[in-house]
C-alpha cells in the first residue's frame, strides 16, 4: 500500500472534524423533524377544527332542513324518517341546495309541470326540495302511504272524498198518502 503524505495525527484530526460536522448535521436533522412534527400536529388541530365546521354546516344546511321537511309530511316522523331514508337520501349540490336522490345517488325525477312542447323541453325534472313535491312524489310510489300524512284540504274541492252517498233528507213522494203520526198518549 502506498502511504499518503498525511501523518496519523493529521488523519485523526480530520476524522475528529468529520465526526463533529456529522453531530452538527444530525442535530439539525432532529430539529427539522421536530418542526415537521409540530407543524403536522398544528395542521391536525386545524384539520379537526375544519372538519367540525364542515359538520356544523351540513347540520344547518342539510340535516336540519331535511328533518323539518319530513316532519311536515310524515306521521310519527321520528320513526318514519328512517323508512324513507332507506330508499332515498338528501345531499347538498354544488350550489349548496338540498337535492333528493335515490340510494344510488341518482337524482329523483318527476314529470314537468308543463307538457314538453319541443324536443329541447325536459321530459323529466328533479323533485324540488319542497314539502308538497316530496310528499306528492312519495305518495306516487305507493310505498309510503302508511307513514305519509293525508292532505289537510277539506270542503268541496278536497281530494280523496268518498263520493256522494244518499242525503239525510228524504224527499216526499206523491205515490203514498201521508200517514198520520202515531200518538203515544201525549197531547
Amino acid at each position: 500500500p502506498v502511504m499518503s503524505d498525511k501523518t496519523i495525527e493529521e488523519l485523526q484530526a480530520e476524522n475528529d472534524a468529520l465526526r463533529e460536522k456529522n453531530k452538527e448535521l444530525l442535530g439539525e436533522v432532529k430539529k427539522e423533524r421536530q418542526k415537521a412534527r409540530d407543524l403536522e400536529s398544528q395542521a391536525g388541530g386545524e384539520s379537526e377544527e375544519l372538519e367540525a365546521l364542515r359538520d356544523e354546516v351540513r347540520e344547518l344546511k342539510l340535516h336540519k332542513p331535511v328533518r323539518e321537511l319530513l316532519s311536515k309530511i310524515l306521521v310519527v316522523p321520528k320513526y318514519a324518517m328512517q323508512e324513507v331514508l332507506e330508499e332515498y337520501k338528501f345531499e347538498l349540490d354544488d350550489d349548496g341546495k338540498v337535492v333528493m336522490q335515490h340510494a344510488d345517488g341518482t337524482p329523483v325525477m318527476r314529470t314537468p309541470d308543463k307538457e314538453p312542447m319541443t324536443a329541447d323541453d325536459p321530459k323529466s325534472v328533479p323533485v324540488n326540495f319542497d314539502a308538497d313535491e316530496v310528499s306528492h312524489y312519495l305518495a306516487g310510489t305507493g310505498k309510503f302511504d302508511h307513514i305519509l300524512m293525508g292532505s289537510k284540504a277539506s270542503g268541496g274541492g278536497a281530494p280523496g272524498g268518498r263520493g256522494g252517498g244518499p242525503s239525510r233528507e228524504t224527499i216526499p213522494s206523491d205515490d203514498k198518502p201521508d200517514k198520520p203520526k202515531p200518538a203515544f198518549g201525549l197531547r
